[in-house]
């Protein structure tokens, strides 16, 4: 469809589905009104920046928030569109390009394509001061930084770089080793990785400094839509492994239905476990009808869903399918990434348990058959979220609960994908 438009048609069209040319494998569902916004010439970069953000907030969560950063940096450059920004972004990590950007490669920017001199230079220009200081390392070097000791120390470091509060803590919720030994610490168990978020190697740092035994531990991570391709899924497995220190996980899983990959993808995964490197396979972000897919073909059928379930999204549908097929859901986001909270239905069930809205939701996951995946990046919040064993919701809870349900998503949606 991309090649039916020109000019700046064509480039705005491409920064609505940025995510589909670069990273998650599909673009984002664009309707006849998009369109309609789109041919009126509409600013990319605005679109981009307000339209994606309204439709799914976290939608950038499934890419590391220095990409998003990075991306919108470059947007910010005089005469440089998405086409330009998504080519030096294709050049390597946000590592590798703040790197070149801050030490003033050129010819590095250059081999990007469809990046020349001129532009390679303004970007050069405009962004070596703005890139500086986290040059090489994004978040991650924020976190090294000497006189860097804390989390508040380096959401507030991010946040002189120009991201905002929430962004900042984004950007550290996955690659602090700090935080993972505190998970340990609160009595988490269950560490749920993969390889698109960055932070394999610091989990595996994490659990070496960590007293607790590998066996006591259920370690999860997932391959990532890049490496789906036959002769690439196994070795990036291999990495993984290697950077999580063991040499085995609990639970191997396919982050995305990628339509062209998914099921030679399975064959893959299921030599994995075969081998034993995998105790089980599974599956995220599938609805019914790829998972219907998957079980008519797969010798080995997966153990787990993970999906996005909160009490906003309460997905019955899939859940019944899963039950019947033995198949585990975890809900991934119990919380809504914090929307909704001040529900007044949320918050007459947690006084009845005197118990926290946070609480309430976690509880209403395990008590739906499902298996929360909280995060959080404070210690006391660690603890408030491991603090939901010493009570149950009764029918009457739970029935309150159904009456949130509303469809509300916020992360992708797979439902559009074949």
């Amino acid at each position: 469809m991309i090649a039916t438009l020109t000019g700046t048609v064509a480039e705005k069209l491409l920064a609505i589905v940025v995510l589909d040319v670069h990273g998650v494998g599909y673009g984002l569902h664009v309707t006849a009104e998009d369109y309609g916004r789109l041919a009126q010439g509409q600013n990319a970069k605005l679109y981009v920046h307000e339209h994606i953000r309204e439709q799914a907030h976290d939608l950038f969560g499934f890419l590391q928030l220095d990409t998003q950063k990075l991306f919108e940096q470059l947007l910010d450059v005089k005469n440089v569109g998405p086409k330009v920004a998504l080519a030096v972004l294709d050049i390597g990590s946000a590592a590798t390009v703040r790197g070149a950007i801050a030490s003033g490669d050129v010819k590095l920017l250059q081999s990007a394509k469809g990046v020349g001199k001129r532009a390679a230079e303004q970007i050069v220009v405009e962004l070596r001061d703005k890139v500086g200081m986290v040059a090489g390392d994004g978040a991650e070097g924020i976190v090294n930084r000497p006189g860097i000791d804390t989390q508040d120390e380096a959401i507030e470091a991010l946040i002189s770089l120009g991201y905002t509060p929430q962004d900042a803590t984004l950007a550290l919720r996955n690659i602090s080793s700090e935080l993972s030994v505190e998970d340990l610490e609160a009595g988490y168990r269950h560490i749920d990785t993969a390889q698109v978020y960055d932070n394999e190697a610091f989990v595996g740092k994490a659990l070496k400094s960590s007293t607790v035994s590998r066996d006591q531990l259920f370690i999860t991570t997932k391959i990532w839509n890049d490496n789906y391709d036959w002769d690439d899924l196994i070795p990036s497995f291999d990495e993984s492994l290697r950077n999580l220190q063991t040499d085995y996980v609990d639970l191997l899983l396919l982050h995305l239905p990628v339509t062209e990959t998914r099921r030679p993808a399975w064959r893959k995964m299921e030599e994995i476990a075969n081998s034993g490197r995998a105790k089980a396979i599974g599956v995220s972000n599938y609805t019914v009808t790829h998972l219907e897919e998957l079980l008519r073909e797969c010798e080995i059928k997966p153990a787990v869903n993970q999906v996005e379930i909160h009490v906003y999204l309460q997905q019955p549908e899939l859940l019944t399918f899963c039950k019947e097929h033995d198949i585990v859901v975890e809900a991934y986001s119990p919380l809504a990434h914090g929307y909704g909270m001040n529900n007044p239905v949320l918050a007459d069930v947690a006084n009845k348990h005197s118990k926290s809205p946070v609480q309430i939701m976690i509880r209403w996951c395990t008590d739906f058959g499902t298996v929360p995946l909280p995060k959080s990046v404070h210690s006391d919040r660690l603890k408030e979220n491991f603090d939901v064993f010493d009570f149950s919701l009764d029918t009457e809870d739970m029935a309150k609960l159904a009456t949130l349900e509303k469809d509300f998503r916020t992360c992708w949606d797979p439902t559009h994908v074949a």
